[in-house]
């Protein structure tokens, strides 16, 4: 179980750190665009990934 836990906290966290470091270099606006926009896409393709996961298991 802390090992889910390691594992979450890191998943939240270094991005974040990442995109202050970021902020340092290109401004809050670009960081904040750019992080949104990437958080959309792995949500997209998370969502694509759930929709054919779920049409693999109607058709078996």
């Amino acid at each position: 179980m802390a090992a889910f836990y390691i594992m979450s906290y890191l998943a939240f966290c270094v991005p974040a750190i990442l995109a202050g470091i970021a902020t340092g270099f290109m401004g809050l606006e670009p960081v904040a665009i750019y992080y949104g926009a990437a958080l959309i896409a792995l949500a997209s393709i998370a969502l694509i990934g759930m929709g054919f996961r779920s049409h693999r298991r109607a058709r078996a």
